[in-house]
């Protein structure tokens, strides 16, 4: 019989399902969700998998108004219920350290005797001393209700180190399905039909994914890209919905070369980096960006921020990839430039990418967790 895993997390997202996908082969699963959706997402619910049990929570009255303040800030009474009737060997809490039903699953679930980890993103850090010694308090129920630290990133790791965390830390990032964006499993007449929509076969083509924020740095990547098409024959193709939208289409104005196609399911977003030539990711801040391995997974040679926690882990700057300073629109601009002009050094990061397959892959962090929770 599978041992029983209770995975207590914020909200649904199409980037942890191929995680969840593999620990099903390991465990009896089940997927507690500390509410339904999140205002600024646009992912579809109905590919949530039914062979594991899911369960949504609601924030109680008041809290519903923080939690639209502060996205990640969750609280619901129907927890202490649902605690209470897990039967689960292993918890793993992802999401704020801070979060009420987060602090509430890791101090239950401890009490309970239960294998307790939390899975989390670099924490940021601190600008005196006042404010470090806050965030120490705040890490409390972390640090002492926990088996041990699953990290997303060296970075994580060394952020959970420096607030004072004496547990076992393991680098347990984001993942994907990697097979989902091998050439030879995508439907060739479909993929066929997205290339010729977006493409011509002489040029060489830029790919950009993510929220259309600020924080993401999609500007600079257009305001790159508008001095590179005047030079080559090159396309920028931009994935992804949000609330900047029409000024950055008033910022790529008249370039018909820059394409928005929007908010892309899941399921389709293999195609279009199959597509593309190049991925370039100018985010001012991203605790991981599984984007770029989704960039791996499909052998593009990639640009990009040195600001991005994925990079840290699974870039090398010459190697694999261009690493651009953060905010320094020159930079991406010459990266891309080099990329186009310099078919073989193009080649050569493109080849690279294989080294990090693993790394970037569900099954094998799935593997990973497995053993780490059988002998924490």
């Amino acid at each position: 019989m599978k041992p029983l895993l209770s995975f207590y997390t914020n909200v649904p997202t199409p980037y942890q399902l191929d995680l969840f996908e593999e620990l099903k082969k390991y465990y009896s699963l089940q997927i507690v969700y500390f509410s339904d959706s999140v205002s600024d997402r646009y992912w579809n619910l109905d590919s949530l998998n039914k062979e594991y049990k899911i369960t949504f929570l609601r924030n109680t009255g008041l809290f519903r108004f923080l939690n639209k303040r502060f996205l990640s800030f969750h609280f619901s009474f129907s927890i202490i219920n649902v605690l209470r009737k897990d039967k689960a060997d292993v918890v793993i809490i992802n999401g704020a350290y801070w979060s009420p039903n987060g602090v509430m699953a890791l101090i239950l679930s401890k009490l309970k005797g239960k294998k307790v980890f939390f899975w989390g993103e670099p924490l940021q850090p601190t600008p005196n001393k006042i404010k470090f010694a806050l965030k120490r308090i705040g890490l409390l129920p972390v640090r002492l209700a926990t088996n041990g630290l699953l990290a997303i990133g060296v970075r994580a790791v060394n952020s959970f180190k420096h607030y004072g965390y004496k547990q076992p830390i393991h680098n347990i990032p984001y993942s994907i399905d990697i097979k989902k964006f091998q050439n030879g499993q995508l439907n060739s007449e479909k993929l066929r039909t997205i290339y010729n929509n977006c493409r011509s076969a002489d040029e060489i083509v830029f790919l950009t994914s993510g929220t259309l924020s600020h924080r993401k740095g999609i500007d600079l990547v257009i305001n790159a890209f508008n001095k590179l098409s005047t030079e080559f024959n090159v396309r920028l193709l931009i994935i992804g919905e949000g609330p900047l939208r029409a000024e950055l289409e008033a910022l790529a104005a008249g370039n018909q070369k820059i394409n928005f196609l929007g908010f892309i399911e899941k399921e389709d977003v293999p195609y279009y980096f199959n597509i593309s030539d190049i991925f370039v990711f100018a985010s001012r801040y991203d605790g991981w960006a599984l984007v770029i391995n989704e960039a791996i997974a499909s052998h593009l040679p990639i640009i990009s921020s040195d600001n991005v926690g994925a990079a840290a882990d699974l870039l090398v700057n010459g190697e694999n990839a261009l690493i651009c300073k953060n905010e320094a629109t020159d930079e991406y601009y010459q990266a891309m430039r080099k990329l186009v002009a310099d078919e073989a050094f193009r080649l050569k990061l493109k080849a690279k990418s294989i080294d990090n397959m693993d790394r970037v892959s569900s099954a094998y962090n799935a593997k990973q967790i497995y053993s780490i929770c059988s002998h924490g």
